[in-house]
């Protein structure tokens, strides 16, 4: 139940978001589905009269991804847990775990340590996603010792990684802004010039609705997510709020 709470106010701010255009898409080729993938619901809404088969392999891409990323206990076979799990041995990983990898050791430099993808051991410390623990000073302090993304070795010829001194990852800050970056490049490739994806909050609109006009995001008010705080004109654009 503690999950389905947590989710209400994602549910509800998606639901806004789409009423604001679904009354001017109740009559046309727009084809709709949405699903629960990377721990969240997602909607994807695109035009086309092959659109649901491209939603189709938007699902099974966006499952794909998931399956590799994903380092809890959803897919504990993917392989972000197999590097986890490897304790300091190579791992041969994706072109896109690699590019996904560097991305984040860039925005550790950028962001002087502030955004860290070595935080995993940490979180599971605290226990966030089950009951939740207090850690003493001595938990935390051992803790960190395996953190710092200086531990992650990447060689991109051999197309291996490492994580040295019991270092473990968890890509979530990145993986549905990846995700939606992915379907999002190959509905443009295959031909879709109208669609509106709601990737676990990240919002992509692909150029503009059937009648030429742009589509319209409402931003859910966090203090109630039955109103909103504005609502944004977006073509070709992305919107992504953080909870």
């Amino acid at each position: 139940m503690g999950k389905i709470k947590r989710f209400l106010p994602f549910l509800l701010a998606v639901q806004l978001v789409f009423s604001l255009t679904a009354c001017q898409t109740s009559e046309n080729s727009y084809y709709e589905k949405s699903f629960f993938a990377m721990n969240t619901y997602m909607i994807l809404r695109v035009d086309g009269e092959s659109a649901e088969a491209q939603i189709a392999a938007a699902e099974e891409k966006i499952r794909a991804i998931e399956t590799d990323l994903e380092v809890r206990v959803f897919t504990p076979t993917g392989l972000l847990s197999q590097l986890n799990a490897a304790e300091g041995e190579a791992v041969t990983v994706s072109d896109e775990i690699i590019a996904l990898l560097q991305t984040a050791l860039t925005a550790n430099v950028e962001t002087d340590g502030a955004f860290d993808i070595t935080l995993y051991p940490l979180s599971e410390l605290w226990d966030f996603s089950g009951e939740g623990h207090i850690p003493t000073a001595e938990e935390l302090a051992e803790t960190l010792k395996r953190t710092g993304c200086e531990n992650v070795v990447i060689d991109a010829a051999a197309k291996t990684v490492r994580l040295e001194n019991g270092a473990q990852i968890d890509l979530c800050a990145l993986a549905k802004g990846y995700t939606a970056d992915v379907i999002t490049s190959d509905l443009k490739a295959d031909g879709v010039k109208s669609a509106l994806l709601n990737v676990g909050g990240n919002i992509v609109a692909i150029g503009k609705r059937d009648n030429g006009e742009a589509w319209r995001v409402g931003v859910a008010d966090p203090k109630n997510t039955s109103a909103v705080v504005g609502i944004l004109s977006v073509a070709d654009q992305s919107v992504v709020t953080s909870a």
